[in-house]
């Protein structure tokens, strides 16, 4: 699920990798570190000024009087120079090289051959990662891109540490985040069906109201923004993902699930057949409701993630075979 979902952190979805092929989670990350790395060296590093100051027998940018004078200096005569150096030896590329370096030891042969040729690149210190070495960094719209290497390095440290210092299990309780599981699952099954689909279109747009007056106050309406659109030649399929504890409540489907998706089907502008569909994750309980409402085919289903993934790639598959 990682794998597909990553491109929600805006990369290139032709790093993405396929977790089946890795027996465990640090060769997965090491292969996510590996590709996300790889967009980075294309893209270029992130380099910043520092300022050196050296004595040299070559003025370079300002002069440092009082340090010039100091006897030493005098008698090689040199002058100490104070000058800004454009350099990526700076923390986000020493955090990066220093997740390379731990990893090496601790994944396949294959992987770590990989990691070593990007070492070529790194022409700079390492340092000893901690949670504070994390913290420090802020960001900015130049190294907005560092985010995804960072967070996997940030992942790949948090695995290595004791489970006492980082709670039951690190990797759990990210993946618990109740911010960021419902963008997770949604962006999930988006890519899957981008990558999994040939014949298929899929993509996520907005659906405008289907205005019939003049109102300029249009535009306070919320917007629709679908999570998944499928077409094929006559037929739509929106889904919209869903990731709550519980699907029912006081027996009864979340109603404002079931009124957010019709209204995507009655303002859809599609020529052919529309349906429409909430895909709520779970971790076991089964759902395949079909209704049919105004003459339009309207689902409620499930996908188990706590299934194995030739099963949950063969319920996806079974989504779209409903066009």
């Amino acid at each position: 699920m990682l794998s597909y979902a990553y491109e929600s952190l805006n990369i290139d979805e032709n790093i993405l990798v396929d977790i089946d092929n890795f027996k465990d989670l640090p060769n997965l990350l090491a292969r996510v570190l590996l590709n996300v790395i790889n967009s980075l060296i294309k893209r270029g590093f992130f380099r910043k000024y520092n300022i050196i100051s050296e004595d040299t027998l070559n003025i370079r940018g300002k002069i440092n009087i009082n340090q010039s004078f100091k006897s030493e200096n005098i008698i090689t005569k040199k002058l100490n120079c104070e000058f800004s150096e454009f350099e990526k030896n700076i923390l986000l590329n020493q955090i990066i090289k220093t997740t390379i370096i731990n990893l090496i030891k601790k994944v396949d042969t294959s992987i770590a051959r990989k990691l070593k040729k990007l070492l070529i690149y790194f022409n700079i210190s390492t340092i000893t990662l901690n949670r504070q070495v994390f913290n420090k960094l802020m960001w900015n719209r130049s190294n907005n891109h560092y985010k995804l290497p960072i967070q996997v390095c940030k992942l790949i440290y948090n695995l290595e540490l004791p489970e006492e210092e980082i709670g039951d299990n690190y990797f759990k309780d990210f993946i618990r985040d109740p911010n960021k599981l419902p963008h997770l699952f949604e962006k999930f099954v988006l890519n899957f069906y981008k990558q999994e689909l040939n014949n298929i279109k899929t993509y996520s747009p907005y659906i405008n109201w289907n205005q019939t007056s003049n109102n300029s106050n249009m535009y306070k309406l919320p917007t629709m923004m679908t999570d998944i659109v499928l077409e094929r030649r006559n037929r739509q399929l929106i889904i919209d993902t869903k990731f709550y504890q519980s699907i029912v409540k006081n027996n009864t489907y979340h109603s404002a699930n079931i009124y957010q998706i019709y209204s995507y089907m009655n303002n859809s502008t599609f020529k052919g057949k529309v349906s429409g569909m909430l895909l709520y994750a779970s971790l076991g309980e089964e759902l395949n409701e079909h209704f049919e409402i105004d003459k339009k085919d309207f689902y409620i289903y499930t996908l188990n993630l706590n299934d194995k993934w030739t099963n949950i790639n063969k319920r996806l598959h079974e989504i779209s075979n409903l066009l």
